[in-house]
């Protein structure tokens, strides 16, 4: 392999390292926990404020929303009914397309919470949903990459080779990947996502953490990090080296 596509692969598990030892620090924002929620740092009161969060990110939502709703719902479509001969690819690319489906569809609660000076009016239980769809969306996405990656490595390999054409091992792991998946988004409902912050009077989803909850969040964070990023990386970086 060349020097520069190892250079790449590298660089891309460090970038992935850091996420996850990132995610030790901090999960969002925290403050100063009161009986009525969280007071937060100017720092933080500012970025919540910010043009960035209430207009740009909403913006960027609306446009992965127009687009990718069509594209995904039309690429289980194709994989689905149109495709004649379903190989294992296939199977795993219509997983892929459906979990970005799965998160699309969310879209625009964050995109009307933003555009609402990021205020979160839709309750507790809606916001701990979305974020937990978030994530899903996140490790699914990359597992299935992992998947189909591992596939047409095997495929080149062992060309001749039946196991890699069976398609109810890929619908196994496919299944046994949304069950895993959906299994370790259970903690983010353990623990508060909707935090009121007092010197704004607005309640966030997800974007500020309870100084009390905060180890959980952190502990969580890092080892999903860890073993949602780093270790399926690794899997995807192997086949091309």
């Amino acid at each position: 392999m060349a020097v520069s596509t190892q250079c790449f692969h590298l660089f891309l598990l460090l970038c992935c390292l850091q996420t996850s030892l990132s995610a030790k620090e901090d999960r969002g924002f925290t403050g100063t926990e009161t009986n009525d929620g969280v007071w937060i740092s100017p720092q933080a009161r500012k970025a919540l404020s910010s043009n960035l969060t209430t207009v740009f990110l909403p913006i960027i939502y609306i446009i992965v929303f127009a687009v990718g709703l069509p594209t995904n719902a039309l690429a289980i479509w194709v994989f689905l009914f149109r495709t004649k001969t379903r190989h294992p690819s296939s199977i795993y690319m219509a997983n892929l397309a459906l979990s970005d489906l799965l998160f699309i569809i969310w879209v625009p609660l964050k995109i009307a919470y933003h555009f609402n000076s990021n205020n979160w009016i839709y309750g507790e239980g809606l916001c701990k949903v979305m974020v937990a769809f978030f994530y899903a969306n996140m490790y699914c996405s990359i597992a299935f990459i992992a998947c189909i990656s591992v596939q047409r490595y095997w495929a080149v390999v062992h060309p001749l080779s039946q196991h890699q054409k069976e398609n109810r091992v890929a619908i196994g792991i496919s299944v046994t990947i949304w069950l895993l998946v959906w299994l370790i988004t259970i903690p983010l409902y353990l623990y508060d996502q909707e935090v009121r912050v007092t010197n704004l009077n607005i309640y966030t989803c997800h974007d500020v953490t309870r100084p009390s909850q905060k180890k959980i969040a952190a502990g969580y964070f890092l080892t999903m990090g860890t073993l949602g990023f780093v270790a399926p990386t690794i899997v995807i970086s192997y086949p091309t080296s």
